[in-house]
């Protein structure tokens, strides 16, 4: 009985058929998919969860790469069109590391904050707006986190430093300082600025 038993065991591995029932193709080892549901706590063997984990990993390190190429090509033709300038084009150069070679890394805003000398929040504000741009032009596959719109919704980058249209206190007030002789235009079209 026990000879007859070895016979079949050997003859069905030899086929790749599944030692317990037979019928079945053997998965990742000797038995079935279906034998090992009854068997094993999970049906896949360590090795093909392995096998898929590593698969996944692969894919996942694939796509962010596809999406930095793309992004770094998009931030490239954003800095060629010469609507960035200033601290605006050079935060963005150091951030997907543009200025040094194609392959260089990405940095943070730490990164980017200390080779600019500046806090890594204005570095932010600095980043902001080109990341709405570039998102937008690549229907939101891009490297980084999804960026939120202000309330305004700006697409370009204003000027660090606005300049106000002013309009002047009424003459013959007593309480006129200097920072009275200007106030801002309000959007009545008489523009009467406050006094007192």
């Amino acid at each position: 009985m026990a000879e007859r038993k070895r016979r079949v065991l050997k003859q069905r591995k030899k086929e790749g058929r599944c030692t317990y029932c037979g019928t079945e193709p053997a998965f990742w080892g000797v038995y079935c998919i279906i034998c090992r549901q009854r068997f094993f706590k999970n049906p896949l063997p360590a090795a093909a969860r392995r096998a898929l984990r590593l698969y996944r990993e692969a894919e996942k390190k694939f796509e962010l790469e596809l999406t930095q190429v793309h992004a770094r090509f998009e931030i490239g033709k954003l800095l060629a069109s010469g609507n960035l300038s200033g601290d605006y084009a050079k935060a963005l150069r150091l951030y997907a590391g543009t200025n040094v070679s194609p392959n260089s890394r990405w940095r943070t805003y730490e990164e980017v904050a200390l080779l600019m000398h500046l806090s890594k929040e204005r570095v932010r504000q600095l980043l902001k707006p080109s990341k709405i741009i570039i998102a937008d032009r690549l229907a939101g596959k891009v490297p980084w986190k999804p960026v939120q719109r202000g309330k305004g919704g700006d697409e370009f980058p204003r000027p660090y430093r606005l300049k106000r249209k002013c309009a002047p206190v009424r003459s013959g007030s007593s309480r006129s300082t200097k920072l009275e002789k200007f106030q801002p235009a309000t959007n009545n079209s008489n523009k009467i600025a406050l006094s007192q």
